[in-house]
């Protein structure tokens, strides 16, 4: 999508006048990508001050559009607790992306934010060699137990649905965490509850 130029006009004029509440109306109605695009024709700071008035949410799956410089930069602006959130929020594999296309000290700063569970997860991803099949992995994935029904497994993607980049198939497991099976989320939908 090509942004309109008057659409471009409006987002920067409610950041100039601080209107946050016609900022997030504009934005409610654009997905994730067009968003990306907006923030690409904007200055530094009209970016910070855009991805910091959506929700962190909205802003993870607007940001990964963004070149890891381009985020790196908006990140640098944002107050820190935002950034901590929206960082939390992103896949694992677009965090090693973001980290290993900036400087080792920026990168050291940014994953100081993160959890030391997430953090672990980071590290272990960034030693796979480049173009590798594990360091294109990610550790973002639904699982559910083999017992489950199918209304309960979608009942359990609505929940924890946002964690995974994409999802296409829900990994079963027994009770010892034992991978048993993989279902696809085209077979869930279309099952029986």
């Amino acid at each position: 999508m090509d942004i309109p130029a008057e659409l471009l006009a409006k987002v920067e004029l409610a950041i100039d006048q601080n209107d946050i509440t016609t900022l997030r109306t504009v934005l409610d109605q654009l997905q994730p990508f067009d968003i990306a695009e907006i923030l690409e024709e904007l200055s530094q700071d009209r970016q910070i001050t855009l991805i910091d008035s959506i929700s962190p949410v909205v802003a993870a799956e607007a940001i990964v559009y963004l070149e890891p410089i381009e985020q790196y930069r908006i990140f640098d602006g944002l107050p820190e607790k935002k950034m901590k959130t929206i960082l939390e929020l992103l896949s694992s594999d677009d965090v090693v992306d973001l980290v290993a296309a900036i400087h080792p000290h920026q990168a050291e700063r940014l994953v100081g934010w993160l959890p030391q569970s997430y953090l672990d997860k980071i590290r272990a991803l960034m030693s796979y060699p480049e173009n590798t099949a594990g360091s294109l992995a990610t550790f973002d994935y639904i699982s559910a137990r083999e017992s489950w029904t199918a209304s309960q497994t979608l009942a359990h993607i609505r929940k924890v649905g946002n964690a995974p980049e994409s999802i296409s198939y829900v990994y079963v497991l027994d009770a010892r965490g034992h991978l048993v099976g993989v279902a696809s989320l085209r077979s869930l939908i279309m099952a029986p509850p």
